[in-house]
């Protein structure tokens, strides 16, 4: 089997801070407007110079600072059922303040019964490669894997699944939570765009193979189809694991994190990944005996 290792706007609402200080790290905690508790992984970034790392379950971060910083270079701060921001000219330590996200009701249909419930994408029990993320990764937090999904007829995500691959060497990282996401497919050249979950929801799986999560509420997914992702979030050090790799006769010390997601070789390319500072970029992983590519094995199942 062979592995994949993740590498690494709006309008200030309000924040602690006041300019940039000759400092080489940024402390502090991201919190909500109005009732000031704690946004838990929210991801904060410095997207001028390419860097980012994500809040813990409390809100509280430390993000690595570059040296010269200028006016221009601000904090950018995203979290799941809030609208993100920019700040400028922060110091440590820092409260950064995110708004809630409105949640709109759209007018409800109803419509006569048709097909059921259908499971879109692959359906494989087996899987050719793995996505995964390393200790020092994990810990800057935020990096993504999606695969895309567009069917024909209209209806409600109910659940999402993921497989889940085998350990062979760090069975001790079974039982690693990661995050749920499903996105619009509005984004930039028709990238993930518009959180279309409003809470955070966090899963476990606790063995090997397909792994369903069950949406709180079905949703209704956009003309334009829409994206299932899994995010690695940094939680605790004992899900992390230490193994030695021997390459053209060196060894290296490899750290991996979290549970990995299975792939399989697909014809189409079917696959992107998120990095802070850097946002959602295609994946373009060949497979290694076919003219296909390689690409999530994630599902989702829907409502028609």
């Amino acid at each position: 089997m062979r592995f994949l290792t993740l590498g690494f706007f709006v309008i200030s609402l309000g924040s602690s801070c006041t300019s940039w200080a000759q400092t080489t790290t940024l402390q502090g905690v991201v919190v909500a407007a109005g009732t000031k508790e704690a946004v838990p992984f929210a991801v904060v970034e410095l997207r001028s110079k390419k860097i980012g790392t994500q809040a813990s379950a409390t809100g509280g971060f430390t993000l690595p600072l570059p040296q010269a910083l200028t006016a221009s270079d601000t904090i950018h701060v995203s979290a799941l059922g809030y609208v993100a921001q920019q700040f400028a000219g922060v110091t440590s330590p820092c409260k950064l303040v995110l708004l809630p996200r409105a949640v709109t009701l759209e007018e409800v249909v109803i419509r006569a019964p048709v097909s059921g419930k259908q499971v879109f994408g692959p359906t494989a029990r087996k899987s050719h490669a793995s996505w995964g993320s390393t200790g020092r990764a994990a810990e800057r937090g935020g990096f993504e894997v999606a695969r895309f999904f567009h069917p024909a007829a209209e209806g409600t995500i109910q659940r999402v699944a993921y497989f889940i691959s085998a350990h062979q060497e760090c069975k001790g990282q079974s039982g690693a939570p990661f995050r749920v996401r499903v996105y619009a497919a509005d984004g930039p050249d028709g990238m993930p765009g518009t959180d279309l979950l409003t809470t955070t929801m966090l899963t476990a799986a606790k063995r090997p193979g397909w792994h369903t999560v069950a949406l709180n509420s079905g949703i209704q997914f956009p003309a334009q189809g829409f994206y299932v992702a899994m995010e690695w979030v940094y939680t605790a050090p004992q899900f992390s694991c230490s193994r030695t790799i021997v390459s053209s006769g060196q060894q290296a010390i490899h750290i991996s994190y979290g549970q990995l997601l299975g792939c399989i070789e697909e014809e189409k390319q079917n696959c992107w990944y998120y990095s802070p500072g850097y946002g959602w970029r295609q994946h373009r992983w060949p497979a290694s005996h076919s003219n296909g590519f390689i690409n999530p094995l994630i599902q989702a199942q829907v409502e028609l």
